[in-house]
């Protein structure tokens, strides 16, 4: 019998123009149906980042509410590189 443990068979990281991002999806304390993504190493290509940022906030309204729509405080267009962390940061709310 052969012992998988620790192994991970798939990565579910998703790529874009062929780099696969690390972001992190936080909610915003007072309401959850609000957040923030924040996608580092953005710098490595700054449309493919927007693209990850836009889908990490899909994902996470439709595991929250089943639904797509997004009402961008900080569109992933309008989103500006940070020099200093080298991230990209997008803010949204799900809307039923």
């Amino acid at each position: 019998m052969l012992c998988s443990c620790g192994q991970r068979y798939q990565d579910n990281q998703v790529a874009f123009e062929g780099i696969k991002f690390s972001t992190d999806v936080n909610k915003d304390a007072q309401d959850d149906m609000s957040f923030t993504v924040v996608v580092k190493k953005a710098s490595q290509s700054v449309s493919a980042a927007r693209e990850a940022a836009r889908y990490e906030g899909v994902k996470y309204c439709i595991e929250k509410i089943s639904s797509s729509d997004i009402r961008w405080t900080v569109t992933p267009e309008a989103a500006e590189l940070s020099a200093q962390s080298d991230t990209l940061s997008i803010k949204g709310r799900c809307q039923l």
